[in-house]
């Protein structure tokens, strides 16, 4: 005899039970869990798409960067010696006028030197002259005097 209400009872209800979770089962995976796997799958095979895309792109954006360095080490060296080359000109230039400068003062002082030596030739001529003439009256002066007391 079959009692009721222990652990296992076997009648139609456990055929009931599995063949509801059975039903529920399937109508679960086809509604439910095949969708969504194909929304996986589909973001899955997006992302690896955006992972390789952004790959290539980071990949490019370090070969630019390189070249952009490489490009800007190769233009501050030419800057270096384009400056280089621009002070050395400058220095030169300064050096040239410097010469330049120097020889005109030197000619400068020269004439100033050779000036003052004739000017003082001529004043010492002048004073000589006028010393003489004065020494000339002042004799003719006295030899009056000495006429008119004789």
């Amino acid at each position: 005899m079959l009692s009721q209400g222990g652990i296992f009872d076997l009648n139609a209800t456990i055929l009931y039970v599995t063949f509801q979770f059975l039903l529920l089962m399937f109508l679960l995976n086809f509604f439910l869990y095949n969708p969504v796997q194909v929304i996986f799958k589909e973001r899955d095979v997006y992302m690896s798409l955006k992972y390789k895309i952004s790959n290539a792109v980071l990949s490019e954006i370090k070969n630019l960067v390189f070249d952009y360095e490489k490009r800007l080490t190769i233009f501050y060296k030419k800057n270096k010696k384009i400056n280089f080359n621009i002070e050395k000109k400058l220095l030169n230039k300064l050096k040239i006028e410097l010469k330049i400068l120097n020889f005109y003062i030197i000619h400068l002082f020269n004439l100033f030197i050779l000036n003052t030596t004739i000017k003082t030739k001529i004043i010492t001529n002048n004073l000589k002259y006028f010393n003489a003439n004065i020494l000339k009256n002042i004799k003719y002066k006295f030899y009056l005097e000495k006429n008119a007391s004789n």
